[in-house]
């Protein structure tokens, strides 16, 4: 696991493929996208594009989203944390 950042309660790490069921949760919340100018995301494999994009982004610009891991469960946090 490539840890970015931790706290107490959280690990903040680069998005893996194992991460669509937490990044599909998140992107397809109509309030993740309240202030931006996108739509939320309706499938699944929209998800895995955008996991398979922000990793790109990690190679070509050396940033992008970050998963946010329970370190209690290790669940990906689409929720308020």
């Amino acid at each position: 696991m490539n840890i970015i950042i931790e706290n107490d309660r959280f690990i903040m790490r680069n998005l893996k493929a194992e991460d669509v069921q937490g990044i599909y949760a998140l992107d397809a919340d109509p309030e993740v996208h309240r202030y931006l100018e996108n739509q939320p995301i309706s499938t699944m494999q929209r998800a895995k594009d955008i996991i398979i994009h922000v990793q790109r982004q990690y190679v070509e610009n050396g940033i992008g989203r970050l998963a946010v891991i329970d370190k209690v469960t290790g669940d990906f946090k689409a929720g308020r944390v």
